[in-house]
C-alpha cells in the first residue's frame, strides 16, 4: 500500500514528496504525545541529521482498528493523512479515494 501511494503521490505531487522513507514497526516506541488523540497509527519522523523524512506505520495499532477487509484501505488513509502533513496539503490532494 505504501508503494503504490507513493508511485500515485509522485506522479501527481512531482519532486515535491522529496525523499521519504515508509518503514513499519510493530507498535509505538513511547506513549502518544500530547498532541496525539489516542494511539497513533502512524508517525512521521522529519528529516534529520542526513536521515530521510520517515513515515513510520505502527503494524498492531492497525490491525486492532480495522476488520481484516478493511485494512488496507485504513492503511491508505493513514499514508495520506501522514503525507499530506509533510507536505501541507488535504489528504484529498494526495489519495482521491481518501475516505472512501
Amino acid at each position: 500500500a505504501a508503494t503504490a501511494l507513493r508511485a500515485s503521490a509522485a506522479t501527481r505531487l512531482g519532486k515535491r514528496l522529496g525523499n521519504v522513507e515508509f518503514p513499519a514497526e510493530d507498535i509505538p516506541p513511547s506513549d502518544p504525545t500530547p498532541w496525539e488523540r489516542g494511539v497513533p497509527l502512524a508517525r512521521v519522523f522529519p528529516a534529520d541529521l542526513g536521515q530521510p523524512t520517515r513515515v513510520v506505520l505502527y503494524r498492531r495499532c492497525l490491525e486492532m482498528r480495522a476488520e481484516p477487509a478493511d485494512l488496507g484501505a485504513l492503511v491508505r488513509d493513514v499514508l495520506a493523512e501522514q503525507v499530506a502533513a509533510i507536505l501541507g496539503r488535504a489528504p484529498e490532494d494526495i489519495d482521491p479515494n481518501y475516505g472512501r
